[in-house]
């Protein structure tokens, strides 16, 4: 009886570390600091989604180094709500929209960051 449920905390365990790691891809990171809802200096100090948002630019952009400087200068405005982000509409739109729908209308002066 012991074995069967050691067994079966064995698969369970096993099922949610795969799910974890399913989760911690790069592309989830880059969503998760893209999501208006969660735009904060905590997550952008975390060094993981930092580290997956580095390999998934190199990913996205092939090295190319105009790209990344392009990413880099949005990814700042975006963090720091300059351009359209800093709209008071648009802090109050954070959790009224979409995430793909508040891009489509607060991310104009963003275009790479929009399509990542």
């Amino acid at each position: 009886m012991f074995m069967f449920f050691f067994s079966r905390k064995n698969e369970l365990f096993e099922c949610v570390r795969r799910r974890w790691d399913w989760f911690h891809k790069p592309i989830h990171a880059v969503a998760h600091l893209l999501h208006p809802l969660w735009r904060n200096e905590e997550a952008y100090l975390d060094n993981e989604l930092e580290d997956n948002w580095l390999t998934y630019v190199k990913m996205w952009t092939g090295d190319d180094v105009h790209m990344i400087d392009q990413l880099e200068k949005e990814w700042y405005a975006f963090r720091t709500n300059e351009k359209y982000f800093g709209n008071p509409t648009a802090r109050l739109r954070e959790n009224q929209l979409a995430p793909v729908t508040w891009w489509e209308r607060f991310g104009l002066g963003t275009p790479l960051l929009v399509y990542i």
